[in-house]
C-alpha cells in the first residue's frame, strides 16, 4: 500500500484498481485516465519493471484482455498499469519507484 499512497500523492486523478478490496500485497494495478500505459512502460523499462497487460501476457504491450472481459472499455484497459513487487523490495526502492513512475506519467 505504501507505493499506492506515494503515487496517489504525486498523481492527481490516479485510480488504484480494487482499492477497497483485499489485494495481493505484491501486486498493484493502477490507472491514470488519459495516459496510455504503454507510454509508461516505454519510459520506465528497464529501470522499473511494469506491464500494461495481464501477467499471462507479460512482455506484450497492450491493454489487458482480462480487464476488458471484466467490462472495462478498451481505452480504460489501455490505461491500466500493473506493478509487481518482489519479496525483498525495500521501502527506499518503493519511494524511488514512485518518483520514477510519477515523472514518467
Amino acid at each position: 500500500d505504501r507505493l499506492a499512497y506515494d503515487l496517489e500523492a504525486q498523481l492527481p486523478g490516479l485510480q488504484i484498481t480494487c482499492a477497497a478490496s483485499p489485494r495481493h500485497p505484491g501486486c498493484l494495478h493502477l490507472r491514470l485516465p488519459g495516459r496510455d500505459a504503454k507510454d509508461w512502460v516505454t519510459r520506465l523499462q528497464p529501470i522499473v519493471q511494469v506491464s500494461a497487460g495481464s501477467a499471462c501476457t507479460s512482455g506484450v504491450i497492450h491493454g489487458s484482455h482480462v480487464l476488458m472481459s471484466l467490462g472495462w472499455s478498451a481505452r480504460a484497459a489501455h490505461e491500466g498499469l500493473r506493478i509487481s513487487l518482489g519479496r525483498f523490495t525495500t521501502a527506499s526502492e518503493l519511494q524511488s519507484a514512485a518518483g520514477l513512475i510519477a515523472r514518467a506519467a
